[in-house]
């Protein structure tokens, strides 16, 4: 790849953490004024949307011939990766903060690393164990914030980050098991087709359980931010599918170290959120094994050994 290139994706990438990052944002701002679930099947229909519309001529030019048994297991993992970790979000931001679940929920990224060596047999790094040491001491310091343990067990606080901790086991399932079929089928098809399922169960849980007359007492800005939730899901979704091409899978992946700490200045500058001396050393310390962790990624040595490389949506 010409340097010029690579330079220009590493640019997009980068930009597109920073509006992963805005998404918290937005989650945030809309709070409880419209159901959780009814909130994530707007998302799940408006990336979708958005996706098709950028992405149109490669699906129409594309014939996909899949196997019945890999789109079943594609719409499943895509429940737990996309579905569970949307809901997380929202009731983990409403529980706690946009610092907190931003950060726990992409610690998934480490625990990539540390479920494949049990799940799949991926051998790991002494620099990476490491790593993931220091990025689930940054989470207990993050999930704790200087509380003792039966203070924090009664608290709100703590739910969200367990509910965002939990999710990020579901979504690392997802990522490890996704690969094959991303490598197969491409990571456009894949992600359109997660969506589906995401989409529709949010519609299905919500028209039984929920109320929709949020859809008229929303005011324009509430609606705006709903837009862009999707908008901007839609874009980041379709942009690092298409920067793995160009930085490699490893290497896009390694953005998503960025994200908490987009989350945390945008909860800063417009959401006031406060900033704890635990959760910003936590904070640190998760970061820096989310780094240590990707710069210790497995190298292939001789032919036949496995590469441990992964993409996440």
């Amino acid at each position: 790849m010409k340097n010029s290139e690579y330079k220009k994706w590493l640019f997009i990438n980068t930009s597109v953490v920073a509006l992963w990052g805005s998404q918290y944002l937005w989650v945030a701002k809309i709070g409880y004024a419209v159901p959780p679930f009814a909130f994530a099947a707007l998302r799940f229909f408006l990336a979708g949307m958005v996706l098709l519309f950028f992405n149109w001529k490669i699906f129409a030019k594309t014939e996909i011939k899949m196997k019945k048994n890999h789109l079943m297991k594609i719409l499943t993992l895509s429940v737990l990766g996309l579905f569970v970790g949307t809901m997380a979000m929202i009731f983990g931001v409403n529980l706690a903060n946009t610092v907190v679940v931003s950060t726990v929920i992409n610690i998934n990224s480490v625990l990539v690393i540390f479920l494949a060596s049990i799940l799949i047999g991926e051998k790991i790094k002494t620099f990476q164990k490491i790593g993931i040491f220091i990025a689930f001491l940054g989470i207990v310091l993050i999930a704790l914030n200087g509380q003792s343990f039966t203070a924090l067990t009664e608290s709100e606080y703590f739910f969200g980050a367990l509910i965002a901790f939990v999710a990020a086991f579901f979504i690392s399932f997802y990522t490890i098991y996704i690969k094959q079929y991303v490598e197969k089928y491409g990571g456009l098809t894949v992600t359109q087709l997660g969506l589906m399922p995401a989409c529709f169960l949010g519609f299905i849980i919500s028209m039984f359980f929920e109320n929709w007359d949020f859809v008229f007492d929303l005011s324009f800005v509430q609606w705006l931010y709903i837009v862009l939730f999707g908008v901007i899901t839609g874009l980041t979704f379709s942009l690092w599918a298409s920067s793995i091409k160009h930085l490699g899978s490893s290497g896009a992946a390694s953005f998503k170290i960025g994200i908490p700490f987009f989350a945390t200045i945008y909860s800063l500058l417009f959401l006031n959120e406060k900033l704890t001396i635990w959760i910003f050393l936590g904070l640190i310390l998760v970061i820096s094994g989310m780094l240590m962790c990707h710069l210790g990624k497995i190298s292939k040595k001789k032919k036949g050994d496995v590469v441990f490389e992964y993409e996440e949506f």
